[in-house]
């Protein structure tokens, strides 16, 4: 019977995912027209912002126009299974993306393709 490797946590430095979400920004950022920002609160940060033909909106205000709540639940680590706790969609949004980075880092099966 084989056994299951035990898996080993791997330390990240933090200059490597700062560059990697830094990578993301730019990529995202691409999706908009240059200086793009919230239309109705200013956020400029391309991992809040959703990209759409009518309007740029951060998560936030765009939850806020569809009538929801802007708030989301977040899972630790990405785990669906596990604990979770609410946060601001703007919040969700980039630690969703430094989750996707950390597991492309890592290595890991379940990372996103690029």
């Amino acid at each position: 019977m084989k056994r299951k490797a035990k898996f080993i946590p791997r330390r990240l430095d933090a200059q490597q995912v700062q560059r990697a979400l830094d990578a993301e920004r730019v990529r995202r950022a691409a999706l908009f027209p240059p200086n793009a920002q919230c239309e109705s609160c200013g956020k400029t940060d391309p991992l809040e912002l959703i990209p759409d033909d009518r309007m740029i909106l951060c998560g936030d205000c765009d939850a806020r126009r569809r009538g929801q709540l802007p708030q989301h639940r977040h899972h630790v680590a990405g785990q669906h299974k596990g604990p979770s706790f609410t946060v601001p969609v703007t919040t969700h949004q980039r630690l969703t993306a430094r989750e996707r980075i950390r597991r492309r880092l890592l290595g890991s099966k379940n990372a996103p393709a690029s």
